[in-house]
């Protein structure tokens, strides 16, 4: 996986790949899922706030991609 200089695109295609992104519900992780997902991967967006993530995955869905959320604490061993 590549960056496109100055084009703030990844150059891969992640389709048929899932990709896990943690602290997905907002900011730099709400990106990279937005980012992922126009690259054609399935994202799995994880983070505390189910809820928040739950948004940001049905917002991702209705562009067209393949997301889901789900609440994970990775601060956790349980």
């Amino acid at each position: 996986m590549n960056a496109v200089p100055g084009s703030g695109r990844l150059r891969a295609d992640f389709s048929g790949h899932v990709v896990l992104v943690t602290g997905a519900a907002q900011g730099i992780g709400a990106a990279i899922a937005r980012r992922f997902a126009q690259s054609g991967a399935c994202v799995a967006l994880a983070d505390l706030n189910v809820d928040a993530a739950a948004a940001q995955a049905d917002a991702l869905v209705r562009a067209g991609g393949d997301a889901r959320a789900y609440r994970v604490d990775a601060a956790s061993r349980d």
